[in-house]
């Protein structure tokens, strides 16, 4: 019993002090759908994001690894169908206000 709390616990520990990520396969790394931009703002440990006022993202990894789509507010998932979140620049930062771990964000 107490070998699978401290397993849950080395676990947690784990999540938490590496930003949760989880790694996604991205179809097209140049041309991510809205669904993959909001997956990796969620999960990924991310260096920086740049967004454009045309709802253009590029998204950059600490790990190196880049990625760049369009955002389309109406493709985005109901809990981001706010009207204050049918920008890019907006969601990004209300993702990243609700993460532990932060990162810059650059805008147009």
């Amino acid at each position: 019993m107490a070998k699978n709390i401290y397993v849950l616990l080395l676990g947690v520990f784990f999540m938490i002090f590496n930003g949760c990520s989880t790694s996604i396969t991205v179809k097209d790394p140049k041309n991510m759908t809205t669904a993959e931009i909001i997956f990796l703002l969620e999960n990924e440990d991310i260096d920086y994001v740049a967004t454009s006022h045309s709802q253009h993202i590029s998204i950059f990894l600490k790990n190196g690894k880049e990625f760049s789509g369009r955002y389309n507010a109406s493709e985005a998932p109901e809990k981001y169908q706010k009207e204050n979140l049918n920008d890019i620049l907006n969601l990004t930062v209300y993702i990243k206000n609700h993460r532990i771990r932060k990162w810059k964000t650059l805008c147009e």
